[in-house]
């Protein structure tokens, strides 16, 4: 009998490390392919942007909101296609996850289910509107944001350095940017700051609705529905839940 429960366990020590290793692999090899594609989609989206640009009226580049479009395309092509990818990416897998969680959840009552996704929802409406808010933000900054890329040009780039020694321009030009980026950097923080305080009430609001589940699992032990280890399994799966389910929404906000 011992020989049968001993190798029992090295079976599944062995699955265990088997999928550890696994995982790992499985963990790199995504990784080379979220970076492969990631540099695929920004060449595709810049090359789309240099067609658009070539296709364009001429009397386009004497419009200001064209050229605010424009450097807005081409400060984020860089980077936002491969977010928008990897954050569709980590939908598609949280998405599984919390799907089995609510599942095991909902074998104890339904409305530890309903708990775990209404406890995140607060938060989702947080970080939506600030996304908005920011969005917002950038649009309307990004002719003084065009003007600090200006004035930077001017001040570090071999083609216009003679007409700024000629004319003495360095220091206005300097003082000019200086302005402009204490102006981007006086906006910016106020809209950190409203963040992380609408963050902080929905967290708050988020965790009093988790501790209900918590009070709820105990009490089914009490009652002697559930044994010492269900007990511990299900307070890791409302855990586990509730961090999935704000990743889930985490990544539809962004």
């Amino acid at each position: 009998g011992g020989d049968v429960t001993f190798s029992h366990v090295f079976l599944l020590l062995g699955l265990a490390a088997g999928a550890g290793l696994l995982s790992t692999l499985i963990g790199v090899v995504s990784g080379l392919v979220s970076e492969a594609h990631g540099h695929r989609v920004t060449d595709r989206v810049l090359e789309s942007i240099h067609r658009k640009s070539v296709a364009m009226d001429l009397r386009y580049y004497e419009d200001p909101a064209y050229h605010d479009s424009l450097h807005r395309a081409q400060r984020d092509a860089p980077y936002r296609p491969t977010a928008v990818l990897n954050n569709l990416l980590r939908v598609a897998q949280t998405g599984l996850t919390v799907v089995g969680i609510a599942g095991l959840l909902a074998t104890i009552h339904w409305l530890l289910t309903v708990l775990m996704f209404v406890a995140v929802l607060p938060a989702l409406w947080v970080r939506i509107r600030h996304a908005d808010r920011y969005y917002q933000w950038q649009k309307r900054t990004a002719q003084l944001d065009r003007q600090v890329g200006y004035l930077s040009y001017l001040l570090l780039n071999p083609p216009p350095a003679k007409e700024v020694r000629l004319f003495g321009l360095g220091e206005v030009l300097a003082a000019r940017y200086r302005d402009l980026r204490d102006r981007l950097r006086r906006e910016k923080p106020s809209l950190l700051r409203a963040r992380s305080a609408g963050g902080a009430i929905a967290q708050a609001g988020g965790a009093l609705m988790g501790f209900g589940a918590f009070a709820y699992i105990p009490w089914r032990a009490y009652e002697g529905q559930l044994s010492i280890g269900d007990l511990g399994m299900y307070f890791g799966a409302v855990q586990r839940g509730q961090s999935s389910a704000q990743g889930l929404f985490a990544g539809l906000a962004s």
